[in-house]
């Protein structure tokens, strides 16, 4: 049944993308500019970028840093240098990254802290409480990539299995609506498959939540990604299909 290979290419798609959650922020520029002065860089994963920093400890921020200011600068005539001026000449983009601010500063800072909770609650101990238990040992879970690289695609053979045996449109309907239960590629608790279904304020009426239905996509960020005919385009398409033969081979396609 052609839905059935459609579907098998979807459903490894938005596992895929749901690893990228991240690509698609808006990138931040340094503190206070506007960014029609400075056109903004394309953003990365924060959190792919904030591995490498995670052996090199991060100070914490100061919430108003008086060191930030270049006073030397008439506010009159570039205010923005005159509050960041020389915090920015402190505070290059790093290497590892594609944009840099205070927020920037912030969000390594709290990662740091949330990885030393997270690191001492899988500690084991008769001190731990039931609820820093069930932190410690699922964070401990997954950061074991000798098992998880052991068991290979074991976890996701019940989904394969059951996308392997979708005869009808109604098992492929009960397929999807399965797979949005299981939030599959969703990221923030809901799904991608197909299309995305959450709950959202209603644009003239805050006080009352509507049902949202956008579309989900396949793997790729848009649909010009399908269909530009450009060299890019045309590469980006033959390496995305590369990708996901390599990944079916993994699985034991042949």
């Amino acid at each position: 049944m052609f839905w059935k290979r459609v579907f098998a290419v979807i459903f490894l798609g938005v596992l895929v993308a749901s690893g990228q959650s991240d690509s698609n922020a808006k990138p931040a520029a340094h503190p206070g500019k506007k960014s029609r002065k400075r056109p903004a860089p394309t953003s990365k994963s924060t959190m792919a970028d904030s591995a490498s920093k995670d052996s090199k400890p991060v100070a914490r921020p100061k919430s108003f840093d008086m060191q930030a200011m270049d006073t030397t600068v008439d506010p009159c005539e570039d205010f923005y240098e005159y509050a960041c001026g020389s915090w920015r000449k402190s505070n290059p983009i790093p290497s590892d990254q594609s944009r840099w601010g205070r927020f920037n500063e912030l969000n390594e800072y709290n990662r740091q802290t949330l990885h030393q909770i997270l690191e001492k609650a899988a500690v084991k101990s008769a001190k731990r409480t039931p609820i820093m238990q069930k932190i410690g040992d699922f964070y401990a879970t997954c950061m074991d990539e000798k098992t998880i690289d052991s068991k290979g695609s074991i976890p996701l053979k019940q989904q394969l299995d059951r996308i392997a045996a979708i005869s009808s449109k109604d098992q492929f309907i009960d397929t999807v609506a399965y797979l949005h239960a299981q939030g599959v590629g969703g990221g923030g608790g809901g799904s991608s498959i197909l299309f995305n279904f959450a709950a959202q304020p209603e644009l003239h009426n805050a006080s009352v939540e509507i049902a949202n239905v956008t579309q989900g996509g396949l793997g790729l960020p848009d649909r010009d990604y399908y269909l530009n005919t450009d060299a890019k385009s045309r590469e980006t398409r033959d390496k995305y299909r590369d990708h996901m033969v390599k990944m079916f081979v993994l699985l034991g396609d042949e």
